[in-house]
């Protein structure tokens, strides 16, 4: 998403089949999919899903991308995990 390819929706409609049966990995890939249109709350659902799976540094960058108030929470999160600082989209 991040690069904004020009078959990206086809990409992670290709990517939704693939990873059905993986609940953290289908959860990357709705991430994926809610950077491409800017959808916040799907951002935040998708970083309580990656929390409830025990996938901390996933949750955090989650919630980097997400922007707003709870960046700054992902950083810390990062921080806290001893992970260098992510780049965030513009």
């Amino acid at each position: 998403m991040l690069a904004a390819l020009p078959d990206r929706g086809v990409r992670v409609d290709r990517a939704r089949f693939v990873v059905r049966e993986n609940p953290v990995a289908a959860a990357i890939v709705e991430r994926a999919a809610a950077l491409d249109v800017g959808d916040h709350e799907t951002l935040l659902s998708v970083a309580a899903t990656l929390d409830s799976a025990g996938c901390p540094y996933q949750r955090a960058r989650t919630l980097v991308f997400a922007g707003g108030a709870v960046c700054v929470e992902g950083r810390a999160l990062l921080s806290a995990l001893g992970a260098a600082p992510m780049a965030e989209p513009a």
